[in-house]
């Protein structure tokens, strides 16, 4: 009698501690699902009070967006939760990947300015008068390094801010205009100092530019 208690027993307690387990994975679950779905309504409320409708201000917003996105998987990872995912967070992916092909054009409108800007600056530098034959005078160094330092402001606020956040924004994309538009964005300081000094890469990188521009348009 008092084995069949004790089998008894242990039964209650194997059949307790199962259904505890089975409860605490359930709250897990829960949680994790419900985490997930605030940061996705936290996304999508964001881009609806901060979207302007003009890129180059909305950039930094998206960006934004994106992470929250990027956390939102990493509720479902770290739970170890595979398979599921909510029609507001595809909605939301679908949202945000839709200002991926205008982040493009943008971009290369930027790289075609900033190459602009480039061709202005070194055909001013060129039209000064030539200096004395002991060397540039104070007057036109002094000349140079204004022009220089205002150039390089004007490029910054017009072109290379937005850009790096349009780099930033198209990271993760796989195709391979959008890789292509990166790498220019990325390596962009690199090839205005080259466009400066030499001609040749000069006419070489205006080329590049159309060939990323037809690419895009071909898409």
């Amino acid at each position: 009698m008092r084995l069949l208690l004790t089998i008894l027993l242990l039964s209650v307690i194997v059949g307790c501690s199962e259904r505890n387990d089975i409860t605490d994975s359930q709250i897990r679950y829960n949680t994790a699902i419900n985490e997930h779905n605030s940061i996705v309504l936290k996304a999508n409320n964001y881009l609806d009070k901060n979207l302007v409708g003009d890129l180059r201000f909305d950039i930094v917003h998206l960006i934004y967006a994106k992470e929250l996105v990027h956390h939102a998987e990493q509720v479902f990872e770290q739970a170890k939760i595979i398979g599921v995912e909510s029609e507001k967070f595809k909605a939301l992916t679908t949202r945000l990947s839709t200002y991926d092909k205008d982040a493009q054009v943008l971009a290369i409108t930027l790289l075609n300015a900033s190459l602009e800007k480039t061709l202005e600056f070194k055909q001013t530098v060129n039209d000064m008068p030539l200096a004395p034959v002991g060397g540039a005078s104070l007057h036109s160094k002094s000349m140079i390094d204004y022009l220089g330092e205002e150039y390089n402001n004007s490029l910054d606020k017009c072109c290379l801010t937005p850009l790096k956040n349009i780099e930033i924004l198209l990271r993760g994309m796989k195709d391979e205009t959008a890789w292509a538009i990166r790498k220019k964005i990325v390596n962009i300081e690199i090839q205005l100092s080259h466009v400066l000094t030499n001609s040749e890469y000069q006419k070489d990188y205006a080329i590049q530019l159309k060939a990323l521009n037809d690419a895009l348009a071909a898409n």
